[in-house]
């Protein structure tokens, strides 16, 4: 489920419990007593709204403020894969000799990699909002930095095209999940699981 950070906690996006209510922005402004484009407002940039918008927000969808923290997604389809190399880590671009900015060849090869493993498993660019799940299995105890690992896997998902998702912001990944796996020097790899969100309980 997708979430924000406010004052260092993680929150649940309400927009999302919202719409699997069956609540209407128009019902939640009403009782928060503002127009419905301040609601939309806040629903485009949860992390902007004060703590006190927050809390009417929840109350005019009933949660209560602890509720903010314990609402759980309900999951509807399961794409599984994996990307069998040494996973990438991606850094930012640099320049060509004609001044435009690139990856370098290796992160754009493992890129397709995952695009490919990703539509081979029929992942497909309508399934959003989703959970991703990366399991890593490194053929080494070197140090890698995981967000640069997500970062490569997320862009070979975005590189699929239609085949895959649609894009990799936080409206369509709403949830990510790194688990280092073990070593194994024979065999490393990305085992990568999305899960659609459809809703909550």
């Amino acid at each position: 489920m997708g979430a924000f950070e406010k004052d260092g906690l993680a929150v649940v996006d309400l927009s999302i419990v919202r719409r699997a209510r069956g609540i209407v922005q128009r019902d939640v402004a009403g009782a928060m007593g503002v127009s419905t484009t301040t609601v939309s407002r806040m629903e485009d940039d949860p992390s902007s709204m004060s703590l006190a918008e927050l809390l009417d927000y929840a109350r005019a969808i009933g949660l209560t403020p602890a509720d903010l923290l314990a609402v759980e997604p309900v999951y509807g389809r399961r794409w599984s894969f994996v990307v069998a190399v040494t996973p990438k880590t991606k850094r930012g671009a640099d320049k060509g000799k004609h001044g435009a900015m690139h990856s370098d060849s290796g992160t754009v090869a493992y890129e397709q990699l995952v695009a490919g493993a990703a539509s081979d498993a029929g992942l497909c660019a309508g399934a959003g909002p989703v959970a991703v799940t990366v399991t890593l299995h490194l053929p080494t105890k070197a140090r890698k930095d995981a967000d640069r690992v997500l970062t490569a896997i997320f862009d070979g998902l975005k590189r699929a095209g239609k085949a895959a998702l649609a894009d990799d912001n936080l409206m369509v990944i709403q949830r990510t999940n790194v688990i280092l796996g073990g070593i194994d020097r024979m065999h490393p790899r990305a085992e990568i699981v999305v899960r659609e969100i459809r809703g909550v309980a």
